[in-house]
């Protein structure tokens, strides 16, 4: 059997289409009579591109293909590339894939050398990198194409039960001693299947597949697929099953104190399941608590099909997994806390059992780690009874009342410092966010064009006392100390109305302090006192960013989750703050400098993953003329 539909991408989910895009296509050679072992199927997809965008950028050329991420190696071509993500059935594996292209190649002069990916930065200054940026001269003094091949497998996820091949495909090649491109518009990804072996790791799958196969058909390029893995009828693509399940796992002394929340969402609709840290760790086995954790989080997934995970309480409560990335410009704080762990649920993340979690060859088969969430995981970091009552307060508050500021959005921003590309401004990481704000009225604190600072701390509090509704600030950040305010300085917030508060800076969420520490900066404006945030979105440990496209690493994790937040229908912050994340999986690196897996870690929500954004009404046109 076969199939074949035309579909486009579109921010990330399939719409069926009659435009440029995908033609997906499943070519099953089985015979006609039922045999022990069915000949492997195989994947065929064909990928469509827009022409390529060539700007100056200094002495060299930025190439870019619209849709498409940037294959960002250090001191490489930086070239455009598109993240395939291919469905396998049922009881098979990868064995090899291909690009095939449906046309010739047409050949482009790049006009200059084509820029390479340079290096990223968390500190303004740039006394302690350890190495020097250049371009790769083997590859810019050769004529072979690169990259070569135009496609890669990346990793095989896994997702609620399903198997998924990630492959990179390129579209342009680059020949760097003759200055030429090599840009094919239509190419046919072929993926060859073998079958799974006798023992294979166990699927975690939850008991309703009508709603993993909807989760799954979502993120896919061939949601169509699915019919051929259950037998449950397959969901559009883009289709999302109505979410059931919300688990709350705290101390046994502060699940009383959570109890409205619990009541609120069950009057959400929500089949709502409440259990202490002390009964898991004396019912549960695993290594340590954690993996405990984890372990119970995976039993009620199977059973109970829960979507909604509030981890109820900071680590002196509920401890984080911390995840091994090696960063060259990180080389001392390579251990991560990561509340990823609790959201992906397939494997031990250990599988080398070596002491180093979360590394690119952890899984249990020796591939990567699962980096594709069963549930939507947030943290309440609270340790006593007064912090859990004000996050229940303003969780609620945001939730059943309306911000009289719906459409004021605050944009903060300060300069990063001075790189060998010159100087760097926080202000311009909202490139690539500013078109998503159009039904926003935005407020703007900025450095810009000095170096010197424009603003203090007094304006940063003026301006978030008038409660914008959302808050964003990109410049430097310590675990203290986040839009030119000390934790300190938060006593002085007055706003009426909580806002959503997301940033780039470093170390703002460090929510693994010991227990007889002070809170850190995003901790403090959540669970402090009723004003200051409902929810926040920030780095437990360094944010990283390009000084030539400071957008770069963590911008790029800020701008998908708010082109996530921002689609109808898909508001909540856990599915948001997720599936921002998922949209740039293709880019998490398996060796070299993993800055983009850092980010993938490191990045922590601060807050009820189930809580509804409100989205502003779409801003009506201007009327023209006058009556």
């Amino acid at each position: 059997m076969s199939f074949q539909r035309p579909f486009q991408f579109l921010g990330g989910c399939l719409r069926r289409h009659g435009g440029k895009g995908v033609v997906l296509c499943l070519s099953i050679a089985a015979g006609a009579t039922a045999e022990p072992a069915p000949e492997p199927p195989t994947l065929s997809a064909i990928y469509q591109f827009e022409a390529p965008q060539m700007e100056a950028s200094g002495d060299n050329i930025r190439l870019t293909v619209p849709g498409c991420g940037q294959l960002h190696r250090i001191g490489e071509p930086a070239m455009p590339f598109r993240t395939a993500r291919l469905l396998i059935p049922s009881g098979f594996t990868v064995e090899k894939i291909d690009v095939v292209p449906a046309e010739k190649p047409t050949v482009i002069e790049s006009r200059g050398r084509i820029e390479y990916a340079g290096q990223p930065h968390s500190h303004p200054s740039v006394r302690k990198i350890p190495f020097a940026t250049g371009s790769n001269r083997r590859i810019y003094s050769s004529d072979a194409p690169y990259p070569s091949p135009p496609a890669e497998l990346i990793s095989i996820q896994r997702m609620a039960g399903y198997d998924i091949a990630l492959a990179r495909i390129v579209p342009v090649q680059y020949k760097p001693a003759s200055g030429q491109l090599l840009f094919t518009q239509k190419m046919t990804l072929q993926v060859n299947l073998k079958p799974l072996p006798a023992v294979a790791e166990p699927r975690i799958q939850p008991p309703t597949q009508r709603q993993a196969a909807s989760r799954v058909a979502a993120f896919v390029d061939n949601p169509e697929v699915i019919q051929t893995a259950t037998d449950s009828p397959s969901p559009a693509s883009g289709t999302q099953v109505p979410d059931s399940g919300y688990l709350l796992i705290t101390g046994s002394n502060l699940v009383s104190a959570f109890q409205p929340l619990v009541e609120r969402r069950i009057q959400d609709g929500l089949t709502v399941k409440v259990v202490t840290l002390e009964t898991i760790t004396n019912t549960i086995t695993g290594r340590d608590v954690a993996e405990q954790i984890r372990n119970y989080i995976r039993q009620v997934y199977t059973n109970a099909s829960i979507s909604y995970v509030l981890l109820g309480g900071g680590t002196s409560i509920i401890p984080c997994r911390y995840a091994y990335v090696r960063v060259d410009l990180a080389p001392k704080d390579s251990y991560l806390p990561t509340d990823l762990y609790y959201a992906c649920l397939d494997g031990s993340w250990n599988g080398n059992a070596d002491g180093h979690w979360g590394e690119a060859t952890d899984g249990d088969t020796g591939g990567d780690v699962d980096l594709l969430a069963e549930v939507y995981v947030g943290r309440a970091p609270v340790s006593t009874v007064e912090q859990v009552q004000t996050f229940v307060e303003k969780t609620i508050r945001y939730e059943t009342e309306t911000n009289a500021h719906l459409t004021n959005i605050l944009l903060m921003a300060t300069f990063l410092g001075d790189f060998p590309t010159g100087s760097c401004q926080g202000l311009d990481m909202y490139k690539p966010l500013r078109p998503l704000l159009g039904s926003y009225q935005a407020d703007v604190l900025d450095d810009q064009p000095g170096k010197y600072p424009q603003w203090s701390r007094v304006h940063a509090l003026k301006a978030l006392n008038r409660s914008p509704h959302v808050v964003l600030f990109n410049g430097h950040g310590k675990d203290d100390l986040l839009m030119r305010m000390h934790s300190t300085d938060l006593t002085s917030l007055t706003n009426q109305s909580p806002f959503l508060l997301c940033s780039v800076g470093c170390s703002a969420a460090e929510f693994d302090h010991g227990k007889f520490w002070p809170d850190s900066f995003g901790e403090s404006i959540v669970n402090g006192s009723r004003y200051g945030a409902f929810a926040a979105i920030l780095n437990a440990r360094a944010g990283w960013f390009d000084p030539q496209y400071p957008w770069k690493y963590s911008g790029e994790f800020q701008t998908k989750f708010f082109e996530r937040l921002f689609q109808p229908g898909q508001a909540n912050l856990g599915r948001a703050y997720q599936w921002g994340k998922e949209d740039l999986i293709g880019q998490v690196e398996l060796n070299g400098n993993m800055t983009y897996r850092w980010c993938y870690y490191d990045i922590t929500l601060l807050g009820d993953p189930y809580l509804p954004f409100h989205l502003p009404p779409p801003r009506q046109p201007e009327q023209g003329g006058k009556s």
